[in-house]
C-alpha cells in the first residue's frame, strides 16, 4: 500500500512538473534575467536526472519521462533560437566560441535525427504487421 502512494506521488510531482515547464516554455518567461534561466535550467536537469533513477517505472511513467524531457529539449531550443536570432548578443562571442556551439548543436541534431528516423521506422513497421500490409502512417 505504501509503495502504490509512493508511487502516486510521484507520478503526481511529476505531472506538476511538466505543468510548471509547460508554463516556463511560454511567452511570460522571456522577461527574466539570464540567472533565473540557470536556475530553472539547474531544476529542470536535476529532475531529468532523478527520471533516470526511477527504478520500477511501468509504460506510464516512462512516457511521462519521455513527455518532460522532450519538453526541457523544447524549452532549450527555443532559449537558443533566442540567441542566435539576436545579432547584439551573439556579437559578443568569439569565432572560437560560436564554431564550438556549431558544432555541439550540429552533433545534437544529427544524432537526435538519426534517432528520430530510427523509431519512426520501427512505428512504421509495427503499424504495417497491425495492419498486416505494407502501408504508410503518416504524422
Amino acid at each position: 500500500m505504501r509503495k502504490k502512494i509512493s508511487k502516486k506521488l510521484k507520478l503526481i510531482k511529476s505531472i506538476v512538473l511538466v505543468k510548471k515547464l509547460k508554463r516556463v516554455c511560454g511567452t511570460a518567461y522571456w522577461g527574466l534575467k539570464l540567472s533565473d534561466w540557470i536556475q530553472t535550467s539547474r531544476e529542470v536537469l536535476k529532475r531529468l536526472k532523478e527520471l533516470q533513477e526511477i527504478p520500477s517505472a511501468d509504460r506510464l511513467d516512462l512516457l511521462k519521462s519521455m513527455n518532460y524531457s522532450l519538453r526541457a529539449i523544447e524549452r532549450s531550443i527555443i532559449g537558443w533560437l533566442e540567441w542566435i536570432n539576436n545579432p547584439n548578443l551573439m556579437a559578443s562571442f568569439s569565432l572560437e566560441e560560436i564554431k564550438e556551439m556549431h558544432k555541439t548543436i550540429l552533433d545534437f541534431a544529427i544524432k537526435f535525427l538519426e534517432y528520430d528516423i530510427q523509431v519512426t521506422k520501427m512505428g512504421e513497421e509495427i503499424t504495417a504487421r497491425k495492419e498486416g500490409r505494407r502501408g504508410y502512417t503518416y504524422v
